[in-house]
């Protein structure tokens, strides 16, 4: 299939392949800085619950569950060790279930 420009849409070129594992390995620089920095303090799966969080201000625990690909009450679980170690803050409300945010 090609794009607007005759491009090869499926097999981009080499340039396009290049700009996007260096993307990647930006990326993936970034995520684990944010692990070592923050010790044995913080999880893999707690990480991506903070980074869940940051990215949608406040969330609920299906959607922590349904990120994690886990039941609620596991979600639950990670949510009290966050809110524990005062990374995060969750507040019941009678509108929208469990809900949190970060501290």
């Amino acid at each position: 299939m090609t794009d607007a420009h005759g491009r090869d849409r499926d097999h981009p070129d080499g340039a396009t392949v290049e700009a996007g594992l260096a993307l990647a390995r930006a990326f993936t620089g970034i995520s684990v800085r944010a692990v070592a920095a923050a010790g044995d303090a913080v999880t893999v799966p707690q990480l991506r619950v903070l980074m869940l969080i940051a990215d949608a201000g406040r969330t609920n625990v299906t959607a922590v569950g349904r990120e994690l690909d886990v039941h609620p009450s596991n979600a639950t679980r990670v949510l009290v060790r966050l809110g524990r170690a005062a990374w995060s803050n969750a507040a019941p409300t009678r509108t929208t279930g469990d809900t949190c945010s970060s501290s």
